[in-house]
């Protein structure tokens, strides 16, 4: 069993889990060549980084 969290580091990975996935959303947009081609498609791509950051940031403060 994993050790438990406490409060201090629970905010840390909860700050450093986001500006992650905004950098890595930030960098896969950069390098990618044809993406997003249309707003609807950058609006799904940042839906979908957010749902999976408030995914993690459930299990992580459950």
């Amino acid at each position: 069993m994993p050790p438990r969290l406490n409060r201090p580091r629970k905010i840390i990975l909860t700050t450093g889990i986001g500006i992650l996935l905004i950098l890595g959303g930030l960098a896969f947009i950069a390098q990618a060549t044809r993406f997003p081609e249309t707003t609807f498609e950058a609006l799904l791509f940042w839906m979908g980084i957010s749902g999976a950051y408030m995914l993690i940031q459930y299990n992580l403060w459950r």
